[in-house]
């Protein structure tokens, strides 16, 4: 009996190691833009993943720097008919996100604050290679409202709309 519960306990522990059922990943292209970000993806099961993720940026145009924080989260159906499961494959994902923002133009006391909140849809795909190395591509709608209020003049901004979202990421399973 020990030996039959042994080689269960090693069986599962292999599957875990050899399966890359999870994702450490980023947008590279992101970085020209001053945006740090950094994903993480668990598969549940061999047709569903999670992910979640955080951004952190700063960016400067002429005196205005603009800086601010992001969060999200993503639930994907893997659909795709191949013989390798989660998180590999063809996708569609409902995802959320929201965004802190603060701009500031330099040698004034002009300031505004503004926040995006996105509630969205992805379709995409992620090859993952043996080596651990993966590539994902998506895009989809995603539903976006939009507040700022300028500092200085006590006005909001707000909008509402469907805008595009765009994924592009690359990665490591293990």
């Amino acid at each position: 009996m020990k030996k039959i519960f042994f080689s269960f306990i090693l069986s599962f522990l292999m599957i875990q190691v050899y399966s890359q059922n999870q994702i450490i990943k980023t947008n590279p292209l992101a970085f020209a833009f001053g945006n740090i970000n950094l994903r993480y993806e668990k598969a549940i099961n061999q047709k569903t993943s999670f992910q979640f993720g955080g951004n952190f940026y700063s960016r400067k145009f002429g005196d205005i720097k603009t800086t601010g924080f992001g969060i999200d989260a993503e639930f994907r159906f893997y659909i795709t008919n191949r013989k390798k499961p989660a998180p590999e494959g063809f996708y569609i994902g409902p995802n959320i996100g929201f965004d802190i923002n603060k701009t500031k133009e330099d040698g004034t006391d002009n300031s505004a604050s503004f926040n995006l909140f996105g509630i969205g849809a992805t379709l995409g795909y992620q090859w993952v290679w043996d080596s651990g190395f993966t590539l994902e591509l998506g895009m989809g709608p995603q539903y976006s409202i939009f507040a700022g209020k300028d500092d200085n003049l006590d006005t909001t901004v707000d909008f509402e709309g469907i805008l595009p979202r765009f994924v592009f990421a690359i990665g490591y399973a293990f």
